[in-house]
């Protein structure tokens, strides 16, 4: 859907569709799902669009009473998850890959770390909860400094949105990194990456992926994506619920709808 930072709407149909999904066992247990990223790529075009559902989304979970989107996960899992927003969004989901947050800083680091432009509030904030020196400007961060960039939400008034995107930049970031990457290097990023990850697909949809995604990695199109709902076509209402008002985002079905196929189907 179209959103503050600018996406780009694909032209092509038959996309693929991969959910990024970053769960954090730290929290609670089940654990809910912290980032949401839809993956919508053209192996046709080579352009790949990023689109982040914000998780306090207010949604019919199948099965279940409406709850915020990332309840689905906790509920149900990777599989309720994706049918919860085909069920919202009209949208098609072709695979989930999921990650905990505690193997985050792993997967970062085995690329030797990403290179991201921080604001001085930003820098600080990092630099308060790990060791470091990190400052405004274009800065290399650890995986656990990645980590903690990736969850700022405090810094700015629009909350989750702002959050959202940092998360976009950082996925951007990583995969400039494999693109930039020797293949020793990425093959032994995988080799440490892919046992910390957990996915829906069987290894002949992983495999037939890759065939289409590796030879363009070098000619990759990354477009900003943006924020499911867009900014217009969503609002932060509280709701009282077992007792107690919780604040959620109640968001236009049929606009909403119609602009994430427009995303991820390729429709007009």
């Amino acid at each position: 859907c179209a959103a503050a930072d600018s996406p780009v709407t694909s032209q092509e149909p038959h996309l693929t569709n991969i959910l990024l999904v970053g769960r954090d066992n730290r929290q609670e247990e089940p654990a809910r799902s912290d980032c949401m990223i839809l993956c919508s790529f053209s192996p046709d075009t080579g352009d790949v669009i990023f689109t982040s559902f914000l998780r306090d989304l207010y949604v019919p979970i199948p099965g279940h009473r409406d709850n915020r989107l990332n309840a689905a996960y906790a509920l149900g899992g990777m599989s309720l998850l994706q049918e919860t927003l085909e069920h919202n969004f009209g949208i098609t989901v072709d695979g989930c890959i999921e990650v905990d947050f505690t193997s985050f800083p792993t997967i970062i680091d085995a690329l030797g770390g990403i290179s991201l432009t921080l604001r001085q509030d930003e820098a600080e904030t990092i630099n308060r909860e790990t060791p470091g020196t990190l400052r405004e400007g274009e800065q290399l961060l650890n995986g656990e400094q990645a980590l903690i960039y990736s969850r700022i939400r405090n810094l700015d008034p629009d909350g989750d949105f702002s959050r959202s995107l940092r998360q976009r930049k950082l996925l951007t970031a990583l995969l400039e990194r494999y693109r930039n990457a020797d293949l020793l290097t990425i093959l032994s990023a995988l080799s440490d990456t892919l046992p910390l990850i957990t996915t829906s697909m069987s290894n002949e949809d992983i495999t037939d992926m890759l065939l289409k995604f590796l030879p363009m990695v070098m000619d990759l199109q990354i477009h900003k994506g943006g924020v499911c709902p867009a900014s217009g076509w969503g609002d932060m209402v509280d709701i009282y619920e077992d007792g107690m008002y919780h604040s959620v985002i109640r968001f236009e079905e049929s606009t909403t709808k119609k602009e994430m196929r427009a995303i991820t189907e390729g429709e007009q």
